[in-house]
């Protein structure tokens, strides 16, 4: 299965979560409030490798990158 059918899978399972396309990109929203976004290996940001854009806590990004580096980083846009 691929990183973006395993996302898919995920995040539509949750009540009233349905995806939407944004910025080229599929985006998962429940009531319209984005929750997780999805970004291919060859998107504009140039990492690549796919990733997931999701909500996080306050001060858990900085603990998660601190953490694991290699697996999570902070967004360009956030």
């Amino acid at each position: 299965m691929s990183p973006l059918a395993r996302l898919r899978k995920l995040c539509l399972a949750l009540p009233e979560a349905h995806e939407v396309e944004a910025w080229g990109e599929p985006t998962f929203r429940v009531r319209n409030k984005l929750f997780a976004m999805y970004a291919a290996a060859g998107n504009h940001h140039g990492s690549g490798r796919p990733a997931v854009w999701c909500k996080a806590a306050p001060g858990n990004q900085s603990l998660m990158v601190r953490a694991a580096p290699a697996r999570f980083f902070v967004p360009p846009y956030v």
